[in-house]
């Protein structure tokens, strides 16, 4: 599955617990110490927590959203170009 793909149904799934807990982005970020801007984007999926935050967001969640769900290996490219 692709990562940007993981990282919306993750994202989804902190989504649901915010709402179900009735909580703003605000709110529930400054349960952790993060902010509003850095949870909106793990909701919407367009990045990743560091491995702190992903800690803190399993733990807050009672790990509805374990931190391992964040931890999708990244592509690493290697370069070709040898100069001999």
């Amino acid at each position: 599955m692709a990562r940007s793909k993981v990282l919306v149904e993750v994202g989804a799934l902190l989504k649901k617990w915010r709402q179900e807990n009735d909580l703003s982005q605000e709110a529930a970020a400054k349960k952790i110490g993060a902010s509003q801007s850095s949870w909106g984007a793990w909701e919407s999926g367009k990045k990743a927590p560091d491995n702190f935050n992903a800690a803190q967001l399993e733990e807050l969640t009672e790990k509805l959203v374990p931190a391992k769900l964040w931890a999708i290996p990244r592509r690493t490219s290697v370069s070709l170009n040898h100069r001999h």
